[in-house]
């Protein structure tokens, strides 16, 4: 992020980026790990010395879903496709439900010049 000059000033705009990548699991037979990556991008406003707004959006993507397995796999929001067999965790071929979300975000604040036992 690159710090803005006039952040003090009114009616500023600043526009900024965040970027990740997350490798999910290690697989030792394959060159095709599961990993995420997503990125942020927002646009910061200062109306007045008072009020300043944020927009963002994010959108984030699994690469590789295939060789996930359900050995970490806790959480009960998405089912995986295939099975275990054999006390063995095999690649489940991806998810019932894609997981490509896009998050949208906004919010407003206002500055006080003072505040009670601030």
């Amino acid at each position: 992020m690159v710090a803005n000059p006039n952040a003090g000033a009114p009616h500023t705009l600043t526009q900024w980026f965040n970027g990740a990548a997350f490798v999910l699991d290690e697989v030792k037979t394959s060159t095709r790990d599961p990993f995420m990556y997503g990125g942020q991008i927002f646009w910061d406003a200062k109306w007045t010395p008072a009020i300043a707004t944020t927009l963002g959006v994010s959108a984030y993507d699994i690469v590789n879903k295939a060789n996930l397995t359900h050995a970490y796999d806790t959480n009960l929001g998405n089912t995986p496709v295939g099975g275990v067999s054999g006390g063995a965790f095999p690649a489940l071929g991806g998810y019932s439900a894609n997981f490509n979300p896009i998050v949208m975000s906004g919010n407003v604040t206002y500055t006080l010049d003072s505040f009670p036992l601030y």
